[in-house]
């Protein structure tokens, strides 16, 4: 457990001191089969999905923005604002802890490493620590702290709330990830066009239909019901459970 402290600075927005602690997040293995259904007929049109899952997932709590939003800041100090569309890892659950999800209160990180999340001193000088926000489940914005990590922690809470975000589960991959996309490029004569994209990148693959309309990519046997330059109808004869297999062999 980490204890922050309070800085007692003179803004309205800004309630009494304090005593406030958090413990760190660890993210949560998720296993995601979007759209992976196997053993039915389903269709597609060109440039659409037929397979679509990921594997092994990093699920870590957080929260987007649905606004624009300027943090008051402490005297001598502009702290960066919140912006509309930015993504906030929760990096720690803050004390005292309880069990309802829905009642929590999280410090959280903003995950665009292309916004300065640094203060800046009056002088035009960027400080070395980064402002998280403290966040109820809800999406409240109730406060700010500086970021874990830092060296010497703060945090200061508003006297009133704003509904600043909506919550979101932020995914990042792990070693273990694989994350796979398969989306039917149309048929010429008897040939399919399947484009295959998984952490590697793209590949193209063709098959001829004339040959046989069971066809595999990657481990994921296909059959071809019908196929023509606009859509195509097929069975996913693979399952789910064998996909896994593969996954791990990787």
């Amino acid at each position: 457990m980490k204890k922050l402290a309070l800085l007692a600075v003179f803004i309205a927005f800004m309630s009494g001191c304090a005593s406030v602690g958090y413990i760190k997040i660890t993210p949560e293995k998720k296993e995601l089969f979007n759209l992976f259904k196997s053993g039915m007929v389903q269709e597609v049109g060109v440039g659409e999905q037929m397979v679509n899952f990921s594997i092994n997932i990093m699920i870590t709590p957080g929260f987007v923005a649905t606004q624009d939003y300027t943090i008051p800041s402490p005297l001598g100090q502009t702290l960066p604002p919140i912006t509309a569309g930015s993504k906030w890892k929760a990096v720690g659950l803050l004390l005292p802890y309880v069990e309802a999800k829905e009642d929590r209160k999280y410090i959280c990180e903003n995950t665009n490493k292309t916004e300065d999340m640094r203060a800046t001193l009056h002088t035009g000088k960027k400080l070395d620590w980064k402002v998280c926000a403290l966040v109820e489940a809800s999406g409240n914005l109730y406060g700010w702290a500086v970021c874990p990590g830092a060296g010497w922690d703060t945090a200061v809470m508003f006297e009133r709330k704003t509904s600043v975000f909506k919550p979101v589960q932020i995914e990042e991959a792990n070693i273990k990830t694989r994350k796979v996309e398969i989306i039917y490029g149309g048929r010429i004569k008897e040939v399919l066009r399947l484009l295959y994209r998984d952490i590697t990148g793209p590949q193209e693959f063709t098959y001829d239909l004339s040959e046989s309309k069971n066809i595999r990519i990657k481990g994921i046997d296909i059959e071809v019901i019908d196929a023509n330059n606009s859509s195509i109808k097929f069975i996913i004869k693979t399952k789910p459970e064998q996909v896994k297999l593969l996954s791990e062999n990787v």
